[in-house]
């Protein structure tokens, strides 16, 4: 075994990591943009927002959601964007043979 297959080995298994890690944080973005919190609703920070109006709650972007919680678009999209990049990252995995 040579010297250069030894860094090889070593720069393969540091890219490893670093995908995995990548993986992981995609997967955090993935959960936080679908839980069910005020900041995620369609209708926080909006006339539409029942807790808000009828009942003068001040709600946060991390309220927990009520009962007419419903996905926002912008979330929806990025759910959208950040599942693709998900499976790009996965892909980079399985291309490291695991």
């Amino acid at each position: 075994m040579n010297v250069d297959s030894i860094f090889d080995a070593v720069g393969k298994a540091s890219q490893y990591v670093i995908v995995q890690d990548q993986c992981q944080k995609k997967m955090i973005q993935i959960k936080s943009v679908q839980t069910e919190r005020c900041g995620n609703c369609e209708h926080w920070m909006k006339s539409s927002c029942m807790p808000e109006k009828e009942k003068g709650q001040f709600k946060s972007i991390s309220s927990i959601s009520c009962k007419d919680f419903i996905l926002s678009h912008a979330s929806e999209c990025m759910l959208k964007a950040f599942t693709g990049e998900l499976k790009e990252i996965k892909l980079k995995i399985e291309s490291f043979g695991g």
